[in-house]
C-alpha cells in the first residue's frame, strides 16, 4: 500500500459524536460507548509536532506544565484556522485534556505511534536526565537510593541509543542502527519500569522526581514502537506493547492513588497529577495492540504509516479508521 493510499481521516468526521458521549476516547483508541467497538485510531502529525515543538525545550514541572504549554500553544497559533484544528483536537483529548495535552507535549511520546523525530526525543531525554540529577542534589537520602539502581545510567544509555535512531537515516546499515537501538530500548525500558517501581515503595516520594520517571518510561517506549514500526515489525511491535503495558499495571498496583497523597509531599493534588500522567502512560501503550493489528489487516507498512502522519501539515491529528 503506498502512502497516499493509507485509510486516514480527519478528527472533524467523529468530533460530534465524541462531543456527545457516543465516542470515547482509550489511549489512542476511539471506542463505542454504547458497544466498546473500536472506531477508530488516533495519531498525531507532523503539524501538531511542529506547533508544539518549542514547548519540549521549555523544562515542564508536574505542577506548571499545563499553563506553560498552554502558553506555548498561544504563541505559536497564527491564525484563526489552525486555532480551530488544535481545539477540535482538544475536544478529541476527553475530559482530562490539560493534563494529557501537557504529558503528550512534555514526554514527546504521542497519542499513537509518535511522529516526533528522535532529535526531539533525544532533547526530552536529556532534559529528563538533568531534571533527575537536580533532584537528587536537594533531597536527603536520595542519591544514594538512586546510585543503588542505577537510574541516572539507565537514562544516559536511553539517550545514546535515541542518538543512534537519529543518526541511523545518514548510515547505509540504518536497518542495523535501527534493530540494535531497538533492543537496547527493550532492556532499558524493563530497568526503569522496576527502578520507578522501588523508589514509589518508598515512605516519602519526590513528585517531580516520580513525573520525570514516569516520562522516561513513556519516552523510552515509544521510541520502541517507533522503531519497530519503522522496520515494519508491526506484529513485534503489537506483542511487545502487550508486555510492556503489563509492567505499567504492575507499576500502577505499587502506588494507588490514596497511598500516593500519603508518600508525596504534595499531597491528594500531586497524586492525582501522578495518576493522570501513569493512565494516560499505560492507555497509550495498551493501545498499541489494535493499532498494530489493524495495519497487518490493511497491509499498510509501518514506516510509511509514520512517514504520512509526519508530512501531514494541516490537522494535528489524523484517524485511523478502524475494520467495518
Amino acid at each position: 500500500m503506498t502512502i497516499g493510499a493509507i485509510p486516514f481521516g480527519i478528527p472533524n468526521e467523529l468530533a460530534f459524536d465524541y462531543a456527545a458521549g457516543a465516542i470515547q476516547r482509550y489511549g489512542s483508541i476511539l471506542k463505542s460507548a454504547e458497544t466498546g467497538r473500536i472506531v477508530g485510531h488516533l495519531q498525531e502529525t507532523g503539524m501538531l509536532q511542529s506547533l508544539l515543538s518549542n514547548a519540549t525545550a521549555v523544562p515542564l514541572g508536574p505542577v506548571s506544565a499545563a499553563a506553560q504549554v498552554g502558553g506555548a500553544v498561544a504563541n505559536l497559533v497564527q491564525n484563526q484556522q489552525i486555532k480551530k484544528k488544535i481545539d477540535v483536537m482538544q475536544e478529541m483529548m476527553g475530559s482530562l485534556q490539560t493534563v494529557q495535552i501537557a504529558s503528550l507535549v512534555t514526554s514527546v511520546a504521542g497519542i499513537g505511534v509518535t511522529v516526533a523525530s528522535t532529535a526531539i526525543m533525544l532533547n526530552r531525554m536529556a532534559a529528563i536526565r538533568r531534571d533527575v540529577q537536580d533532584i537528587a542534589t536537594r533531597i536527603d537520602g536520595l542519591p544514594a537510593k538512586l546510585r543503588e539502581i542505577d537510574l541516572e545510567k539507565t537514562i544516559t544509555d536511553v539517550e545514546t541509543q535515541l542518538d543512534r535512531l537519529t543518526e541511523a537515516p545518514h548510515r547505509r546499515d540504518a536497518v542495523q542502527v535501527v534493530t540494535a537501538a531497538e533492543s537496547v530500548l527493550h532492556e532499558k525500558f524493563g530497568h526503569l519500569t522496576e527502578g520507578t517501581r522501588k523508589l514509589v515503595i518508598a515512605a516519602k516520594v519526590d513528585e517531580a522526581l516520580l513525573h520525570a520517571l514516569l516520562t522516561a518510561i513513556s519516552l523510552c517506549g515509544t521510541a520502541q514502537t517507533r522503531a519497530l514500526f519503522w522496520l515494519d515489525h508491526k506484529t513485534t511491535a503489537r506483542d511487545r506493547a502487550v508486555r510492556q503495558t503489563d509492567h505499567l499495571r504492575r507499576l500502577a498496583f505499587d502506588m494507588p492513588r490514596d497511598e500516593m497523597a500519603k508518600r508525596l509531599s504534595s499531597g491528594n493534588e500531586g497524586a492525582a497529577r501522578i495518576a493522570a500522567l501513569a493512565s494516560e502512560t499505560r492507555l497509550r501503550m495498551a493501545s498499541i495492540p489494535s493499532l498494530g493489528q489493524r495495519l497487518v489487516e490493511l497491509g499498510v507498512n509501518g514506516r510509511e504509516y509514520i512517514e504520512r502522519a509526519a508530512d501531514e501539515k494541516d490537522q494535528p491529528v489524523l484517524i485511523l479508521p478502524a475494520a467495518a
